[in-house]
């Protein structure tokens, strides 16, 4: 059996946590937060494109790094999408 990507496994964690229709009726399809960061950095900024799963974020060397999408992160960008659909 295959070997999933980071991208895949985050698609198919979205898909199985909002469903798979709810998501291709989103009228966006980009979700952008910022945590705190307990470095230097401060505020991190996570882009999740929710056509893909790719969660990404950037460090202060400008360097782009792909993530998995964790449980407490699932919770998280759940409460962005209400947000963002909420000021629609």
């Amino acid at each position: 059996m295959e070997k999933l990507t980071i991208n895949q496994e985050n698609k198919l964690k979205l898909e199985e946590y909002f469903g798979e229709e709810v998501l291709k009726r989103l009228p966006f399809q980009n979700v952008s937060f910022y945590e705190s960061s307990n470095s230097w950095e401060g505020q991190v900024e996570f882009n999740l494109n929710l056509k893909s799963g790719e969660l990404t974020y950037n460090t202060v060397e400008n360097i782009k790094h792909s993530i998995e999408i964790s449980d407490e992160m699932m919770q998280r960008i759940e409460s962005e999408i209400l947000m963002m659909l909420e000021n629609l």
